[in-house]
């Protein structure tokens, strides 16, 4: 480890072993074990991998997933490893238990893994610490820097490679040639304000970036809740009054709190990341002019709008704007278009709900008022915090940020992001084709450097249509006993055909089971298409049906541009059974007589792709479905009605839901996620389920619009409030995973997704049924899973657009 003078700019990695004699909770599988680690004002957190409550040990992803900090030019020598255990059951999610921590000097560990005793608690943790000396990399490295994106205020969302943390840039003019970057970063020291990380020049401008918290951006968890209680938008409300007044204090106007600037650290307080905060000449404490940070707000003040002043009583707006979306889901006077936004700041009156507190009604009343004079706060911060609603509040305890927060956001995972464009389905491909040989194929690379690649055989329309089938009645099966190999045998002619497919040729070699030949004969008489007659004669030898028998060919055509046909080389090759075989081909004789000798209607190698009662609704059988829904499990019962809504097939829906399918799975049907590092997919093909095939049907039916579907499944008892995680879909022609699926809500409740597809006749249906828009948003605790939040434009626009549609249908309501 580096000496004290040779420590400077670098990045320093610490990963967690083992922690050994911890003193954990009882029932410890219902808790989730944490750590997080602080270091020069930046947190991280890891949960456990593996958890031993014999040994009271447990082991952490930051093994595999190492912290990674950044050290500035004179670094802390404090890093801190706090551990913690979170409740798991509903409604204790705040529950929060420490196991203690360790307080070491990264700069004086050895490099080896080193146990260090755990303060405060029991035990011993296994802690590695690593220093690389190593300068800032330009913003124009983009081995290490990646753009992300830009939200609605402004802020540029950049990723750092190396330690993968994201930051906040913003980009001001200056005038000076000469920056102290140190100086910068000590303007500002507030435990609720994101500190300056990087200071870059590109003359005449300044790029700063200050750290993005993990927890997320406050807004983001609003999402998930829909409203936040009052205690809640209080906590949160008054660490912002203590942002707003230490600013004011140094003669710092905001000018533009927006909730894109809001996030979470892993605790659960308030970080602010505005870096253009460290650009600005600050005045004396107490003199007469404001410096005026910069940004422009989405909702201005009147006085802005008017006159373009900007003024500490803005802010106090800004705040207004703030606590009212927390409590009511919906800024005020809120529009998707700018200038309308405006003209309703200017002439539309505050509505507050009669069922909101009264103090909160006041505080909202007077933070919003249009004129600044009379406006909350235009005496001074004071007469804010006296206010009734904050009435329980310590504002001593405020800052430093060591009190009990709301809510913990460790354990969900975010997406620090840009405001990024909404999901568009993919494009049939521009790429010229060419056919050469009976080959398609595509121009890949440039007109100057093209690669032509083969995607597929030209289908030959004039060719054989069908194989040859031996249908007729006068072919048998029988065993030679001096052989024992079955044969197909025609009665009138004598002619014998040896009944063994040819994927079973390998297997026969030798001294082959009899179980293997019976298979191999099974496979031929399927392949051939042979009578009912000729696989009864088979099954009397004891044939056991529940086995992969033949691989069955999903691959669809494809047609180039110019109208050519063919076939892609990568095919979609399914294994089947022979119940699955029969029904493919729509032998309800041999679905039958499979079924009475044993077939398992439940069994399927390609889980994803089965049972037979999927493939029954494939092909809209409906005789196979009737004969198939009775005998199939209940879960594979609503895959298959979730297959019928999804292709628009309400008759096969309608069956199923006459004969007993189900409109819903149960919560716990649905399979977790793969564990993030104990995983090995073999094949893509005999994986098992994921949460994607759980789709519930009503929310298939609401994303494609379909009304009549709809009214189908509510009149049997759809749950209107229906929760889906990893939104799916049907397959695509391309891709063995489901399709991508152009909605902005992955996860989510059922009404939010319909009106974000704009099919207003649905979200109709759904509210009339009882849809409550306010349920808060499902939450799918396991590992390896986010349920990630809607871009904020969307989800403003889905909610503004479900409160009308309540509105509307109450008011038809009333009326009738």
């Amino acid at each position: 480890m580096p000496g004290p003078l040779h420590r400077g700019p670098g990045l320093l990695e610490v990963k967690l072993g083992w922690a050994y004699r911890l003193d954990l909770p009882d029932e410890c599988e219902q808790w989730r074990l944490y750590a997080i680690t602080s270091y020069e004002g930046t947190q991280e957190s890891t949960e456990a991998l593996a958890i031993s409550s014999e040994k009271k040990s447990v082991s952490w992803i930051a093994w595999h997933q190492p912290f990674r900090f950044e050290v500035s030019a004179s670094p802390s020598r404090d890093l801190t490893i706090s551990v913690f255990a979170r409740a798991l059951c509903e409604g204790s999610e705040n529950q929060v238990i420490s196991l203690g921590l360790i307080t070491l000097d990264p700069f004086s560990l050895a490099s080896e893994m080193q146990k260090l005793d755990i303060q405060n608690g029991t035990g011993k943790m296994e802690v590695q610490v690593l220093y690389t000396q190593k300068e800032p990399s330009s913003l124009e490295a983009r081995e290490v820097w990646d753009i992300l994106g830009e939200n609605s205020a402004g802020l540029i969302c950049v990723e750092k490679k190396d330690t993968g943390r994201s930051y906040g840039m913003e980009t001001i003019d200056v005038r000076s040639t000469a920056v102290d970057t140190e100086t910068l970063q000590a303007t500002i020291e507030h435990p609720f304000i994101a500190p300056l990380k990087f200071v870059f020049r590109a003359d005449p401008q300044l790029k700063l970036l200050s750290p993005l918290s993990s927890g997320g951006y406050l807004f983001d968890h609003l999402q998930r809740e829909r409203i936040f209680d009052v205690s809640k938008a209080r906590f949160y409300a008054a660490e912002l009054v203590c942002i707003l007044e230490f600013l004011h204090g140094r003669n710092i106007v905001l000018g533009s709190l927006e909730a894109e600037n809001i996030l979470l650290d892993v605790v659960g307080h308030i970080s602010l990341c505005k870096p253009s905060l460290y650009s600005l000449k600050l005045s004396s404490a107490g003199g007469d002019e404001d410096c005026i940070c910069p940004g422009t707000s989405q909702y201005p003040p009147p006085e802005t709008i008017l006159d373009d002043k900007v003024s500490r009583a803005g802010d106090w707006w800004a705040l207004g704007i703030i606590l009212s979306e927390m409590l009511m889901g919906l800024p005020p006077f809120y529009h998707k278009n700018d200038t309308d936004r405006r003209r309703k700041v200017l002439h539309q009156e505050l509505q507050l709900p009669e069922s909101m507190p009264s103090t909160a009604r006041d505080i909202l009343a007077g933070l919003l008022h249009k004129d600044p004079a009379r406006r909350l706060g235009g005496n001074g911060v004071s007469e804010i915090k006296a206010h009734p609603f904050f009435e329980d509040v310590n504002w001593d305890g405020c800052v430093p940020a060591n009190h009990a927060t709301p809510f913990k956001p460790h354990g969900i995972t975010v997406h620090l992001r840009g405001e990024l464009q909404p999901k568009q389905p993919s494009r049939a491909s521009n790429n010229e084709f060419r056919v050469k040989e009976g080959e398609v194929y595509e121009q890949l690379g440039s007109d100057d450097w093209p690669l032509w690649i083969p995607r597929g055989q030209v289908i030959d329309k004039n060719g054989p249509v069908s194989i040859e089938t031996r249908e007729n009645e006068e072919w048998e099966l029988v065993q030679d006993p001096a052989d024992e190999e079955f044969y197909f045998w025609n009665r009138l002619t004598g002619e014998r055909v040896l009944a063994c497919h040819e994927s079973f040729t390998q297997a026969l070699t030798g001294q082959a089971l009899p179980s293997i030949r019976k298979q191999a004969a099974l496979a031929a008489a399927l392949q051939a298409g042979y009578k009912q007659q000729v696989f009864s004669h088979l099954l009397r030898y004891g044939v056991d049906l529940n086995v992969h028998i033949l691989d069955h060919d999903e691959t669809i055509n494809k047609t180039t541009p110019d109208g050519i046909e063919y076939k892609p080389d990568i095919l979609n090759i399914i294994p089947v059974t022979p119940l699955e075989w029969a029904v493919e081909h729509k032998r309800i004789d041999l679905a039958t007589l499979f079924l009475d000798n044993g077939a398992d209607p439940n069994y399927t190698v390609a889980r994803r792709h089965g049972p037979a009662l999927i493939k029954a609704v494939k092909q809209r059988a409906q005789d196979l479905i009737e004969i198939l829904v009775h005998r199939t499990d209940r879960v594979s019962c609503t895959r298959a009605l979730g297959r019928a809504v999804e292709t628009g097939d309400l008759t096969s829906a309608t069956t199923l839901l006459a004969h007993g399918a189900l409109c819903d799975f149960k919560e716990g049907d649905r399979p977790a996620p793969p564990h993030p590092w104990y995983h090995d997919y073999d094949s893509l093909l005999y994986r098992t389920l994921e949460a994607p095939d759980l789709t519930p049907p009503l929310v298939r039916a609401a994303r494609t619009g379909n009304a009549r579907v709809v009214e189908l499944l509510l009149s049997h008892g759809a749950d209107v409030n229906a929760a889906y995680h990893d939104l799916g879909g049907l397959e695509n022609e391309t891709d063995t995973r489901d399709s991508a699926i152009p909605a902005s809500f992955p996860c989510g409740r059922v009404v939010y997704l319909a009106m974000e597809m704009g099919h207003i006749e649905v979200v109709r249906l759904l509210v009339d049924a009882g849809a409550d828009i306010d349920l808060e948003h499902c939450f799918w605790r396991v590992l390896g899973h986010t349920c990630v939040p809607a871009p904020r434009s969307v989800y403003l626009g889905v909610r503004a657009g479900l409160e009308a549609a309540v509105v509307e249908r109450t008011a038809i309501v009333r009326m009738t």
